[in-house]
């Protein structure tokens, strides 16, 4: 009886899956590309590169001063386009809009991101991070917050010890000066708009917030979960087979 019992608490113990850690995964020149045209409803980011890993998660922001209608995202447009899906419904403040949208496992490398939309042409901004050991497909615990002040905040993004969070906002003017989290970049260079993404790995709930010259703004944040860990069940179980 006792091995009957030490062997089902071995089994239990055995199937339930280690998981990833999950860690930044890209390098850029710049992490963005803008325009101050308020005509534009195109914008091609070219300086960012997906670096190798497994479990690979692009995030690409768009930031807005109104309101983007429906957009077409993909990753790679130029070789084997990859479309992008929006997480959450994203978040609209006063003259400051945010969306964010994900693709798992995208193509590596230095390619193009290119993002269009219907609806008014605006000042817009266009971004970028990637992590690996991502479960990309399951990002989620989607919050957004409005105001008008000196310090957008996304508010606390439900996290676990092996995630991550991104955090966004755009606001309707005056520069960032400082954010809570990791940047991935401040854009202080528009009229009418600035545009910030941070991100932070593990911990329980993060909040993401900035500095900024009091402004409307919106801000939109959300996790990021760990995928499993490849091969780690599977040969434990061979081990305990073979004993």
């Amino acid at each position: 009886m006792r091995r009957f019992i030490l062997l089902i608490t071995l089994l239990l113990f055995l199937s339930t899956p280690s998981l990833a850690q999950v860690a930044e995964s890209y390098t850029c020149t710049d992490c963005f590309v803008d325009s101050n045209d308020l005509n534009v409803q195109t914008l091609t980011l070219t300086t960012f590169t997906v670096d190798t890993g497994s479990n690979l998660c692009l995030i690409a922001i768009l930031h807005t001063r109104v309101v983007a209608g429906t957009v077409t995202a993909n990753w790679d447009s130029a070789g084997t386009p990859q479309a992008m899906t929006e997480v959450g419904t994203g978040v609209a403040g006063t003259f400051a809009f945010v969306r964010v949208f994900q693709l798992a496992n995208p193509a590596v490398g230095n390619l193009s991101m290119v993002f269009s939309w219907t609806g008014t042409g605006s000042v817009s901004t266009l971004g970028a991070v990637a992590f690996s050991g991502a479960d990309c497909a399951s990002a989620g615990n989607v919050v957004t917050a409005t105001g008008s002040s000196t310090t957008p905040s996304t508010g606390a993004v439900t996290s676990t010890a092996t995630g991550a969070t991104v955090g966004a906002e755009t606001s309707a003017g005056n520069d960032i000066t400082a954010e809570t989290l990791t940047p991935v970049y401040r854009n202080n260079t528009q009229s009418f708009q600035n545009a910030g993404v941070t991100y932070t790995l593990g911990n329980a709930d993060n909040t993401h917030s900035w500095t900024i010259g009091s402004n409307t703004w919106g801000a939109i944040g959300f996790h990021i979960p760990a995928a499993a860990a490849a091969g780690g069940v599977g040969s434990l179980l061979m081990m305990g087979v073979g004993r």
